[in-house]
């Protein structure tokens, strides 16, 4: 695994052949919180016509994605995690020109122009993203989710990017003066809101048990603990994190 976003575009670029007509990628890696260098592999992409996806789970609220500076043609992410959003609410963006190019393997009431005439049937597909919306949405989640947007949008989305990199990076430090060793040391150059770490010496299966049964939200990630604070957290509650990571019983 490459251990900085230089030597993943490094190993991704040697990783192409002839035959690579589309490549799917993460913002950021969802293991380690390192962030891909989005803009220099979609330029790279495009100089081969080669297609670009991007997966924005780990990155849509968090880091800025200008589909055209990274030459993105398609990107999917959920309305939960940094966009705070409710669960089972997904956003797809498809290129204008691309959506014509894809296969449509199914179609429902959503998907064909004027939808709200449900006979005579007809086949003429919308002639935007949303043909892909083939039945009632869940109207109740998008309120909830414009709402959160709302939220996040009067706060500033660069404010709320900063807030979360001071808290990771507050984090990271106290992690670190507990005996953890965390992977953004591994590039330090960038900043992530995806705090992961490891103790020698002890099981990290059983650590992220013990910080549930007490009350952390935490995941095992390849064998390493990972944390994603967000603006409701406050300090206190990263160094009660801390605490409980000293105190783990080995």
């Amino acid at each position: 695994m490459a251990f900085t976003p230089d030597q993943f575009l490094e190993n991704l670029k040697s990783s192409i052949s002839s035959k690579t007509r589309i490549v799917a990628l993460s913002a950021v890696h969802w293991c380690t919180g390192m962030p891909f260098p989005l803009e220099e592999i979609g330029t790279f992409l495009d100089s081969r016509e080669i297609e670009f996806v991007l997966d924005g789970a780990q990155g849509i609220g968090l880091v800025p994605v200008d589909v055209r500076k990274m030459k993105l043609k398609y990107i999917a992410f959920p309305a939960w995690k940094w966009l705070l959003g409710p669960l089972g609410l997904g956003m797809l963006y498809i290129q204008q020109d691309k959506i014509d190019t894809l296969s449509f393997p199914f179609k429902g009431t959503g998907s064909v122009i004027n939808d709200e005439v449900y006979l005579p049937y007809r086949a003429e597909l919308k002639s935007g993203a949303d043909r892909y919306e083939i039945s009632t949405g869940n109207f109740i989640d998008w309120v909830y989710f414009q709402s959160t947007l709302e939220m996040l949008q009067k706060i500033g989305f660069h404010s709320v990017m900063e807030r979360i990199y001071e808290l990771a990076d507050y984090l990271s430090e106290g992690m670190k003066n507990v005996g953890f060793q965390i992977e953004l040391d591994h590039f330090p150059d960038n900043r992530t809101g995806i705090v992961v770490g490891y103790k020698e010496g002890i099981s990290m299966d059983e650590l992220v048990s013990y910080l549930k049964r007490n009350g952390v939200m935490c995941a095992l990630r390849l064998g390493k603990v990972r944390f994603s604070p967000h603006i409701y957290n406050r300090k206190d509650q990263l160094d009660r994190v801390v605490t409980l990571l000293s105190s783990f019983p080995r």
